[in-house]
């Protein structure tokens, strides 16, 4: 049985954008490519998953991002703690819509 995340609209685009052989030289490149590419109300449900995942687990953000994504990227090469690097993918999405 697949075990499904409670957070599948940022465990997908995760999973899709960030990993090993992603495009771009920072993750700011990488959402951008992912704005290029998708629709206002994926990006909605995106940013909800952020959301929900950050007031569900205060405190252990890291953990949950660990043990739910795909986690091939060192963060800390583009200067982002597991919060932060969160943020910033809001905010991007954000500023897109």
């Amino acid at each position: 049985m697949m075990n499904r995340s409670p957070y599948p609209h940022l465990q997908q685009f995760i999973g899709c954008y960030f990993h090993e052989d992603c495009e771009g030289d920072s993750a700011h490149e990488v959402v951008q490519a992912y704005i290029r590419e998708s629709v206002p109300t994926a990006r909605e449900l995106v940013m909800r998953d952020i959301d929900k995942l950050k007031k569900n687990n205060p405190g252990t953000v890291e953990e949950v991002y660990r043990k739910e994504f795909n986690d091939n990227i060192d963060l800390s090469y583009w200067g982002f703690t597991y919060e932060t690097f969160l943020d910033e993918i809001q905010r991007l999405l954000k500023n897109s819509l």
